[in-house]
């Protein structure tokens, strides 16, 4: 898709209201979307890469259910993934605060932050991730980077 397309699907996502958000439209996806709009709902469906058109309807939905979790996660990883690094700390922000022992709200917090260049405050929320879970070797990894970009700064 085009940018001017692109822009022209985000346009009418913007102005809709969905009842179901489905992200991917492989077999599953389209399975699901099917049997979304056969029950008489209001469906978008979204394809692979397409993660500001999906931040558009989260946002919408993360307003009218902040305390959802689930909405507030998927947000955080649509802006991560639309590089919109800043709006997903404050995603992953808020869920690490709500839910102090989501190891991933604090690692994709901390991912957020680095990729602001916020080293030496993403070494918090790496820190407790990686002790939260210790058998995951890549929030060991990223924490330690962080630290080392920090020493250096």
């Amino acid at each position: 898709m085009d940018l001017s397309g692109r822009a022209q699907a985000l346009e009418r996502l913007g102005s809709r209201r969905f009842d179901l958000l489905v992200i991917g439209g492989g077999i599953v996806g389209a399975g699901i979307a099917a049997a979304g709009s056969h029950h008489g709902l209001e469906v978008a469906l979204l394809e692979r890469g397409d993660f500001a058109a999906a931040a558009v309807s989260l946002r919408r939905a993360r307003t009218l259910e902040p305390d959802k979790a689930s909405i507030r996660e998927a947000l955080g990883r649509a802006l991560f993934r639309s590089q919109r690094y800043h709006e997903a700390a404050e995603e992953f922000g808020a869920l690490a605060q709500a839910a102090p022992t989501d190891d991933y709200a604090h690692f994709c917090l901390g991912r957020a932050l680095q990729l602001l260049g916020r080293h030496r405050e993403a070494c918090g929320p790496l820190a407790i991730a990686a002790c939260l879970r210790p058998d995951r070797s890549e929030y060991r990894a990223y924490r330690d980077r962080a630290r080392a970009a920090a020493a250096r700064a």
